[in-house]
């Protein structure tokens, strides 16, 4: 039996009823470079559908000899899309499905995996990932809880288990990093505002000494008039502005 793990994108939480709507399947490719297609369940999904039993940790049978079951797949529930398999599950009023039940409640647990039988597949040469396999039919035994998954998406954030006060908290945080990030750009450009707004003064102020005759052009000859070095300073200021919010 194959296992592959996918993190539980859990779309509802419901405390009355204790069912959660999760996705046991993507997809998306492993990091064993495999691909499970959803469609890869559709033949073989009928008898799942008679049997369908959500174990813990992919164990058939616990070490004190109990049942690792902790709840079970909804039949009419279970759904087949072009992107993913998806299910309602029941849990248990066992000891062992109300453990589990609190930590996928309080989102201590998120992730899902199926154990399945491979029967069909291609094999396919990707120039980043080597060879990947493509599992284009399945028979699926069992939807098991585990608590960490191997997808690359196990980063995701799963819907239904963030409240409002923690959605605020990370928007605030990501506006606030913005903010700063902004706030350094603008102190940077600043500066050389500053700076070139300070060349253009000096251009401005009488000049006893007639170092400014000699900064434009010579002591004795005055090439470039006072107006065009103060045009190509505005031209470098100008440039300086568009570089910074580049």
């Amino acid at each position: 039996m194959n296992t592959e793990f996918f993190f539980a994108r859990v779309k509802s939480v419901n405390a009355e009823s204790r069912t959660i709507d999760a996705v046991a399947s993507t997809a998306d490719i492993d990091r064993d470079n495999e691909k499970l297609l959803p469609s890869a369940f559709a033949e073989t999904i009928g008898s799942f559908k008679s049997n369908p039993v959500i174990l813990a940790t992919h164990q058939h049978r616990l070490d004190s000899g109990s049942s690792p079951v902790i709840g079970s797949a909804l039949p009419g529930s279970i759904k087949i899309t072009e992107n993913e398999l998806s299910f309602t599950m029941q849990f248990a009023t066992t000891a062992l499905g109300e453990e589990y039940w609190t930590l996928y409640r309080d989102g201590h647990m998120k992730a899902f995996s199926v154990g399945f039988i491979p029967l069909e597949w291609s094999d396919e040469k990707d120039e980043k990932l080597g060879y990947i396999r493509t599992l284009t039919k399945v028979e699926l035994l069992e939807i098991s809880a585990v608590p960490v998954p191997s997808n690359r998406r196990a980063l995701a954030r799963a819907k239904g288990f963030f409240d409002d006060e923690e959605i605020k908290a990370i928007v605030e945080t990501a506006i606030e990093d913005g903010l700063k990030k902004f706030t350094e750009r603008i102190d940077t450009m600043e500066s050389g505002i500053e700076k070139s707004l300070d060349d253009i003064r000096i251009l401005l102020t009488s000049d006893r000494d007639e170092f400014a005759k000699e900064l434009l052009g010579g002591p004795d000859d005055l090439t470039n008039p006072a107006g065009e070095r103060i045009a190509e300073k505005l031209e470098e200021l100008n440039e300086n502005i568009k570089s910074k919010l580049g």
